[in-house]
This record gives C-alpha cells, structure tokens and sequence, in this order.
C-alpha cells in the first residue's frame, strides 16, 4: 500500500518578534505542524531593500547558518550566529514556493558607556584598570582593539607582554583592560575600539611609586627619598 504523507502546514503564521545579540547566535523559527511531513522545498529570505537568500551559499552567510531539517525534516528553524547589526530586519521562510512566514529580527550591539574621555592615575610598578564596556551585559562587540599611539596595546606587543589582562572571554560585555607593572613610559591617551568605529579614549598619568611609611619622624614619599626631621 503507497503512503502519502499530509503536505506541510506552517506553525503560527503570525509574525514573530525575535530579539539577538550583537556576536551572538539567534534560532529563528520556523517548522510544520505536523513532526511527519516535510515541505518539497524550503528557502529563507532576508528582506530587506531587496531579497537576499539567508544560506551558507550566500557570501554574508558563509560559515554562519546552521539548518536542522535534514535530521528532523518538519524542523525548518534557522540558526544565525555571530550576528551583527546588518543582520537586522525581516526573514521570510518559505516553503513549497508559495506558504511562508516571517520572523522581524532585532540585533541590540554594544553601546559604550561613558563615552568622555576619562582621567586615570597610576603609579609605577602597580597596576591599573582601564575601564571599557558595553552599556547593556547581555552584548558584546564583534571586534574589540586597545591602542596607544596608534599602537595596539595586548600581550603580543613587545613591550606589554605579560602586563595586559582582560575580561571579555568570560565576560563578553567587560572590554577593560588590566595593565600591570606600570612605569612612567606608560603614560598617554588609551582608546578602546569596537567593531572598527565606537571608541571611548581615557589618559593615563603613571606616577613615581607612591609609599607611605611613616616610623617616629622617618617619612618617605614618591620615590624622593627618605628624611628624618630633627
């Protein structure tokens, strides 16, 4: 006996309102009521001032899109990773060339917070923070660069190997850097860029190292010296 199983029917056809984060991935939804039937053919679209097919094929896409229907066929959902804001706007997933729904996609980036340029002061052989993040936790920026007249400021530059610390692998949204071992040359305007473009700059004045010993009349104090009043 020939089975022929039911034809696809899409689950919600109302528009559905999903919200991503910028470096992050997005499941967009999109499947058959009914787990055993599965569409002939399934395509999605991003639309937007044109029609851009959303695969793997397509260059922007490249390396970025996962399908689940080919293990589980009545599963048409799509995910999206590494976003960035260009990914912003309305998908469209169709199937059989004629029923579709669509998914409005909200790509929040990161948002730095404080963008005037800040006063820090650090003394030689401490360390000091320099503060960068993003205003909202849940982002994170897909590229993120310190530098220093015009220099890139990590371990793998010469004469910051081993003093620079950050927090973005676990912390996506904290951008600061930790600079250790401070000495006078590190003095100047730092700038964290993200994303090639969003940068918020700090100075940073390195001072002479600060001690406070105090024994009877003995005093001593940035690095001049120690004297003893009579």
């Amino acid at each position: 006996m020939l089975y022929v199983s039911a034809d696809c029917t899409l689950l919600n056809s109302q528009e559905n309102q999903i919200v991503g984060y910028s470096g992050g991935s997005v499941l967009l939804p999109c499947s058959c009521t009914d787990p055993q039937t599965r569409p002939v053919s399934i395509k999605w679209e991003h639309v937007e001032s044109g029609v851009m097919e959303v695969s793997n094929r397509t260059r922007r896409y490249v390396g970025r899109i996962h399908m689940f229907n080919e293990k589980h066929p009545a599963n048409l959902s799509l995910l999206l990773s590494n976003l960035i804001e260009q990914d912003e706007g309305l998908y469209r997933c169709t199937i059989n060339n004629e029923k579709s729904i669509s998914v409005n996609l909200t790509v929040k980036d990161c948002t730095l917070s404080n963008s005037q340029e800040k006063q820090i002061v650090g003394y030689s052989g401490e360390s000091v923070l320099l503060p960068c993040s993003c205003t909202d936790p849940q982002t994170r920026p897909v590229s993120i660069k310190w530098e220093r007249l015009d220099s890139a400021v990590s371990n793998r530059t010469g004469r910051y190997a081993g003093r620079i610390h950050m927090f973005n692998e676990k912390h996506p949204a904290n951008l600061s850097l930790l600079l250790s071992n401070l000495n006078e040359t590190d003095n100047g305007t730092y700038s964290c860029t993200i994303n090639n473009e969003k940068s918020i700059s700090m100075n940073l004045n390195v001072k002479g190292k600060l001690t406070h010993i105090i024994k009877g009349e003995l005093w001593c104090e940035m690095d001049l010296g120690c004297s003893s009043e009579t």
